[in-house]
């Protein structure tokens, strides 16, 4: 083999071994993704945007699971997901109600931490605390300025979510029970939607929660309510009295499947950075 025959070798050579190398390196790949495991997610917005905000932290600690999330549906659509079967559990911010336990019985709930459900205003609304009565006369149309509140001059802009949402549904219990929403309120369809719309839209009013409003770092004001300040203080005592219990869905038999979350999620490290965030454990 003359020279220029045996460089043309070692060339091919050398890009045969390199193509065996790179098959064997997706081949191996491959097989990993193969064998890891997917716990497929839905449910309540505010509670996959926690979920997702801790994605990071499971997945370092359990490399051989993936958490892979489909669009949010609030908790009372995603029982009827978990039901059917088409995703492993579902996040929840409220507990299933008599009806729902009774409609599903194989479903399992486990409530981790709570967090409080405030009623917040946009940074230009100079005012820190309101009534149960001005609440509900700001959402029925009844008062329609801030100037009616003690505050500057400024029609105020009612920001409003749809009525299976565990904040309007907490709205209803505590303050303006029946009553109907003013025409002029504004619908807005997830957590993302609210927060931005309070935090861009002067002499607005909105439902978000505290803890939302802390890990987005959100230049809303929450307003305490009745002189009752929406804290950890208030959280830990009882005495804030618009909560959202948050936890998760699943049925019986996937519980084997689910538990390394419910195992990282109750954990002590993970229960004290969300206490970080203005949220609080509940121990079941």
């Amino acid at each position: 083999m003359n020279p220029y025959e045996k460089n043309i070798f070692i060339e091919i050579l050398c890009t045969v071994l390199f193509a065996l190398a790179n098959c064997r390196q997706t081949n191996e790949t491959d097989t990993q993704k193969e064998t890891k495991q997917e716990i497929t997610i839905s449910g309540s917005g505010s509670g996959v945007i926690i979920m997702k905000m801790l994605e990071p932290d499971f997945e370092n600690e359990y490399t051989s699971i993936d958490l892979i999330f489909l669009p949010s549906s609030g908790t009372k659509k995603g029982l009827e997901t978990i039901a059917e079967g088409l995703v492993d559990l579902i996040m929840s911010a409220r507990d299933m109600d008599d009806t729902e336990k009774t409609q599903y019985p194989n479903l399992i709930q486990k409530t981790l931490f709570k967090d409080a459900m405030v009623l917040a205003v946009n940074k230009n609304v100079d005012i820190i605390d309101l009534t149960k009565e001005q609440i509900k006369k700001i959402h029925t149309g009844e008062i329609t300025d801030w100037n009616e509140t003690g505050n500057t001059s400024g029609r105020i802009i009612v920001l409003d979510r749809e009525e299976h949402e565990s904040s309007k549904i907490l709205l209803r219990e505590y303050i303006i029970g029946d009553s109907n929403v003013t025409e002029d309120a504004i619908m807005m369809l997830s957590p993302d939607a609210m927060d931005q719309s309070i935090e861009t839209t002067r002499y607005s009013i909105g439902q978000t929660s505290l803890g939302a409003i802390s890990y987005k770092n959100l230049t809303i004001k929450p307003l305490s309510i009745d002189g009752i300040k929406p804290s950890l203080q208030t959280l830990d005592d009882g005495s804030y009295p618009m909560v959202r219990n948050y936890g998760i869905i699943y049925k019986k038999e996937s519980e084997s499947t689910i538990m390394p979350l419910l195992i990282f999620l109750a954990s002590d490290e993970i229960q004290a950075r969300l206490r970080r965030y203005q949220m609080v454990r509940v121990n079941q």
